[in-house]
């Protein structure tokens, strides 16, 4: 993270100590609680003080209960093993409506973090930012077939941060809300969330039968957010600011480094509404197909102000209407049929990490302030001058998978196709003809970039999508017959 949203990241981070410090010098003593049951961890989470931390053991949880986390601010829950997929809340199904209790998790409290688990089959939202939630983070949490939002937010939560989080729908909700049928279904859904950062998160076909919101959807009076760094796929509209039926204005947020794939079906990738002073840049978004929606890929609407759309790849057509028609501008983007799919690595599957023949945006990008590094945080620009789309090609150097980090898998890659005619992605990282000593230079130059991010675990792959496996390196398949209920 680079520029404002760094800066608010570590705002984030100081207030949180400030509030368990706040606990301490105030007598109580944090603690930490070690679950291993469902009746353990319901109980904690009611009896912990401010600034405790409850850890769940490994295992699947059969909630019989929201587990609704009022006066506990500072306080952090946590899978115990840093594995999402090994510690598993599950609820009484997405298509139940008569359980009792419809909601996984509430932050009814400020400065909390919850991270490093699963929340599956609730009926209405798995995570809930209630009003008094501000300053909260939420790390590396998978949501799994959920009947509404994912992660909900109430009107005004500030400082808050998503970041690695999966929402992935594998069940279709059969029997939706009163007037809403099956259709009030999302990722991510806030409403006046203020200086709050969503980033290195994955959505994947978050869809009601009928169709849904957006993967990430931030509006009614939001302002000054950061959507950076994550993976859309099929969802009915992929990154939304604004809302069509609300003339709420979202303002003064920056949308960057993103990628959308608009599935065919689905309706919109990328979607401004109400919008002041809002930018979108270096996002790649893509139409799988073009049918009836190609023409607005990337939909603006309603009194639009100062919208900058700049350095994007957008596979399909800008629509602007109902108002969106002036108000915005349109700046170095590659559109429509000027987009050729073998520029992609897996166009089919979302992987619009950029190959050598994407000569029209290598080198083509804008220099803007705001944009530093790509999809994967690596650093803009690799050559002259930084890439049109949110990847930035040949960065970091000695990458040959995609992943973000310079180390021994990519060495493998390199070793696999050495002294033989390759492209970057087979180890040929200098753009001459061969694979050879050159380019394991390049790579031992630059082993260790990105190492801050765990080693990804095959296992991941069986779960989602092969794009957003790319992208995700901290989750790893569930281990089912293990119940501890």
């Amino acid at each position: 993270m680079k520029g404002s949203s760094g800066s608010c990241r570590w705002g984030v981070l100081i207030a949180a100590g400030a509030a368990v410090l706040g606990t301490v010098a105030a007598g109580i003593t944090a603690d930490t609680h070690v679950v291993s049951d469902v009746g353990q961890l319901q109980y904690w989470a009611a009896a912990c003080n401010p600034g405790d931390e409850i850890v769940i053991n490994a295992g699947l949880y059969v909630m019989t209960k929201r587990l609704y986390m009022s006066n506990k601010a500072g306080v952090t829950l946590r899978g115990a093993t840093g594995s999402a997929e090994d510690v598993i809340l599950r609820g009484p199904g997405m298509n139940n409506p008569d359980a009792g209790f419809y909601e996984g998790i509430d932050f009814a409290s400020p400065d909390m973090t919850i991270k490093d688990l699963t929340v599956e089959e609730y009926y209405h939202h798995a995570i809930h930012f209630q009003t008094v939630g501000d300053r909260c983070v939420l790390d590396n949490v998978t949501t799994r077939n959920i009947g509404c939002q994912h992660i909900k937010g109430a009107q005004y939560n500030d400082d808050c941060v998503i970041r690695n989080c999966l929402m992935q729908q594998t069940k279709v909700r059969e029997n939706g809300l009163p007037g809403r049928l099956d259709n009030y279904v999302g990722g991510i859904d806030l409403h006046g969330a203020r200086r709050c950062q969503i980033y290195d998160n994955v959505a994947i076909d978050v869809n009601g039968l009928h169709g849904g919101d957006g993967g990430i959807f931030i509006w009614n009076y939001s302002s000054d957010c950061v959507i950076e760094r994550n993976v859309v796929i099929g969802c009915r509209k992929g990154i939304e600011l604004g809302n069509p039926s609300s003339s709420n204005p979202t303002s003064t947020t920056i949308v960057r480094n993103n990628f959308v794939l608009r599935e065919s079906g689905n309706d919109i990738g990328m979607e401004f509404c109400y919008t002041d002073n809002c930018q979108a840049y270096n996002n790649t978004v893509c139409s799988i197909a073009q049918d009836d929606n190609f023409r607005r890929t990337v939909h603006i609407y309603g009194t639009t102000e100062n919208l900058e759309l700049t350095n994007n790849i957008i596979y399909g057509q800008i629509l602007a209407q109902s108002g969106g028609e002036t108000g915005w501008t349109s700046t170095n983007n590659i559109l429509g049929t000027g987009v050729d799919l073998g520029w992609f690595v897996d166009f089919t599957n979302g992987d619009f990490h950029l190959t050598e023949l994407a000569t029209a945006a290598i080198n083509h990008a804008l220099v803007l302030a705001d944009v530093t590094e790509d999809v994967d945080g690596s650093p803009r620009p690799a050559g002259d001058f930084p890439d049109i789309g949110a990847d930035e090609y040949g960065s970091p150097a000695g990458d040959a998978n995609y992943d973000g980090k310079v180390d021994g898998l990519d060495y493998d890659v390199w070793s696999l196709h050495y002294q033989q005619a390759g492209n970057w992605g087979d180890g040929n990282f200098n753009g001459d003809a061969l694979v050879d000593g050159l380019d394991y230079n390049v790579w031992s130059l630059n082993y260790g970039f990105g190492e801050g991010s765990p080693v990804p675990e095959p296992a991941t792959w069986l779960l989602i999508a092969p794009a957003a496996a790319v992208l995700l390196r901290r989750r790893r398949a569930p281990q089912p017959g293990r119940e501890n209920t």
